[in-house]
C-alpha cells in the first residue's frame, strides 16, 4: 500500500484500490485492469479512501501513485504485435494468469475486446510480460487428428523370456482343458449311474407288484389240515407271476437304459 508521497508532483495522479480491484473513473464500479482504473487527484484519493472520515475505518480502501500512461510509441508497438497474426501461424489469446472468468464467462466490462489482439486481454502479469496476452502457435487441427488416431501396437522381436512365458502359458491352458474334459467325463459317469438307479427302482416296482400278486397264504380247515391259497384267478396267471419274480432275481445289477425300458414294458404288458 502506498499513501501520499512527498516526492509526487502537484499534478500527480492516483489509483484507488479496494481489495484486489481498482476504482473505475468517477468512482463508478470496480475493475481488475489497471489500464481501465480511474485516475484521481490526491485530494480525491484521500476523500474516497476515507469513507468514514479522516480518523474513521478505511474499509480496506487505499490509494497509490498511478503509473505513467503508455506512450504513443507503446500503443504503436502493441498494434504491430497484433499484425503478427496476419503472417504467423498462431494467434494471441488472453493470459489465464491475469484474466478472471465466472464459470467460463469473461466480463467485457473488466476485460474489453482488443482489436489488435482479437481477444479480451487480461490485466497483465509476469506470465504474459504485462501485456495480458500470450502467443499460441499450437496446431489444434493436427492435435485433434492425433487424439482421434487409434494407438498402434509396438512391433518388436520377442525375447527368450517372452517365448518361455508364452510356452508356459500354452502348457497351462492345455492342462486346464484336460482337467475340464476329465470333469465332464466324471459328470457324465455320475449322471449315467443316477439313471441306472432310477431304472432299477422302476423295475423293482414292477417286480414288487408281481410279487404281491403271487403272494400265497396257508389256510387251516380246523381239523389239522392246511391248504395253500393263491390270489390268482387261474393257474396260468400264477405261472406268469412266478416267471416275473424269477426274471427279476436273474436281472443284472446294472443294465442299459434301453434294456431297462424293454424289461419294464414287457412286465407291464405281461
Amino acid at each position: 500500500m502506498v499513501e501520499q508521497s512527498t516526492h509526487a508532483s502537484a499534478d500527480a495522479e492516483y489509483l484507488i484500490r479496494k481489495g484486489g480491484y481498482w476504482y473505475r473513473p468517477n468512482a463508478q464500479g470496480y475493475t481488475c485492469s489497471i489500464e481501465q482504473a480511474g485516475r484521481y487527484t490526491l485530494a480525491e484519493a484521500i476523500k474516497y479512501s476515507h469513507p468514514n472520515g479522516p480518523n474513521g475505518p478505511r474499509d480496506g480502501i487505499s490509494y497509490e501513485l498511478a503509473p505513467e500512461k503508455p506512450s504513443p510509441e507503446h500503443a504503436d508497438r502493441v498494434e504491430r504485435i497484433g499484425e503478427i497474426m496476419e503472417h504467423g501461424a498462431g494467434f494471441w489469446r488472453a493470459c489465464s494468469g491475469c484474466q478472471e472468468s465466472n464459470e467460463g464467462s469473461v466480463s467485457t466490462k473488466d476485460y474489453p475486446y482488443n482489436k489488435a489482439f482479437r481477444c479480451q486481454p487480461g490485466s497483465g502479469c509476469r506470465e504474459c510480460g504485462g501485456i495480458g496476452v500470450i502467443w499460441d502457435d499450437t496446431d489444434y487441427e493436427e492435435y485433434a487428428k492425433f487424439c482421434m488416431e487409434e494407438p498402434q501396437p509396438d512391433h518388436c522381436d520377442a525375447s527368450p523370456l517372452d517365448e518361455l512365458l508364452e510356452s508356459e502359458l500354452r502348457a497351462l491352458v492345455a492342462a486346464q482343458r484336460a482337467e475340464i474334459a476329465r470333469l465332464k467325463a466324471e459328470i457324465v459317469k455320475e449322471q449315467a449311474a443316477a439313471c441306472r438307479i432310477l431304472v432299477d427302482n422302476a423295475v423293482a416296482t414292477v417286480a414288487a407288484h408281481r410279487m404281491r400278486q403271487a403272494f400265497r397264504t396257508s389256510v387251516s380247515d380246523g381239523n389239522g389240515r392246511y391248504y395253500l391259497k393263491a390270489n390268482f384267478p387261474s393257474m396260468s396267471e400264477m405261472h406268469k407271476a412266478d416267471d416275473a419274480i424269477r426274471a427279476f432275481l436273474e436281472t443284472p445289477r446294472f443294465m442299459t437304459m434301453e434294456e431297462r425300458a424293454a424289461l419294464a414294458n414287457s412286465e407291464g404288458t405281461a
